[in-house]
């Protein structure tokens, strides 16, 4: 009987790490009608190594459903370098970073770490069928200080796609509502000036975070002129000479707006003219005294 216990000891000791890789995978529900909306949850069980980077493409069928955005707004990842958009057709890139690195969200009831939620990608179903997802591209980096990337496996999804005739759900009249309810713009925000380090070769940028609790952020845009563009955070910043501000608004899917500034110093301050001026003073009471 011992010898059975030693036995079994020894061989959960030696199980293979492969059984418990950290893995990315996608979850949302697995059935869904035509016209309607459902949303698929990207997460990453990291095993908890902190991780604070990913550069991921989930393929979709673009035959079956159509991509109509994405939210962050209850998800870990919110700096996005490149956001989750459509290229292809039929492929969602994304990219995004967690400043510090996250090895998950921490559960009060279960007192223990759940898994990091990444983003939410809504789609639109318009014909019946299976619809699948596949990861094309699963890059996950860790908070180590080295960059060093994370092993995860993936796991795919599939969404059953139905031909329900029932007038209990009417997806446009759902949109309508869903858009005359969401009349709150997103929450403050706060704009963050990242400088440039003088040993590196990093650029001059600035960090913005959103939140909207109804709908969610769509996208943000920068004050250029009398026009606004869209752009995504963090956003390299070119210095000019004198100090200048700069605006950021984020929108929410029902184009609800939030507004915020900064002010970025020039390479001539402020102190520099004064300083430039006392110079030039000093130097013309400097001249009268030697004309007299």
């Amino acid at each position: 009987m011992k010898k059975n216990i030693f036995l079994i000891i020894c061989a959960l000791f030696f199980i293979p790490r492969v059984l418990f890789a950290s893995s990315i995978y996608l979850t949302g529900e697995q059935n869904t009608n035509i016209g309607e909306s459902f949303k698929v949850l990207v997460s990453i069980d990291s095993e908890n190594n902190a991780i604070n980077s990913i550069d991921a493409i989930v393929g979709f069928d673009s035959n079956l459903i159509d991509y109509i955005g994405f939210q962050d707004n209850e998800t870990l990842f919110k700096n996005w370098i490149q956001a989750p958009s459509v290229f292809e057709s039929n492929k969602i890139q994304m990219t995004g970073i967690v400043p510090g690195g996250v090895s998950g969200i921490y559960n009060p009831n279960q007192k223990k770490l759940d898994d990091i939620r990444v983003v939410y990608l809504v789609f639109k179903s318009k014909k019946t069928g299976v619809a699948n997802f596949v990861f094309h591209k699963k890059d996950v980096l860790q908070n180590d200080g080295l960059g060093s990337p994370l092993s995860v496996d993936s796991k795919n999804f599939s969404v059953n796609i139905k031909d329900n005739n029932s007038p209990t759900f009417n997806y446009d009249a759902f949109e309508a509502q869903k858009n005359t309810e969401d009349t709150l713009p997103p929450l403050p925000f706060i704009i963050t000036f990242i400088p440039a380090l003088k040993a590196s070769e990093t650029n001059t940028m600035i960090s913005f975070i959103a939140e909207d609790i109804e709908s969610g952020i769509k996208e943000y845009r920068i004050k250029k002129g009398g026009s606004y563009e869209v752009v995504t955070s963090p956003l390299i910043v070119n210095k000019s000479l004198f100090s200048k501000k700069i605006t950021i608004r984020a929108y929410d899917f029902n184009d609800n707006f939030t507004e915020s500034h900064i002010q970025i110093d020039g390479i001539v301050t402020f102190w520099h003219i004064i300083i430039l001026l006392i110079g030039l003073f000093s130097s013309s009471l400097f001249v009268r005294k030697l004309l007299k």
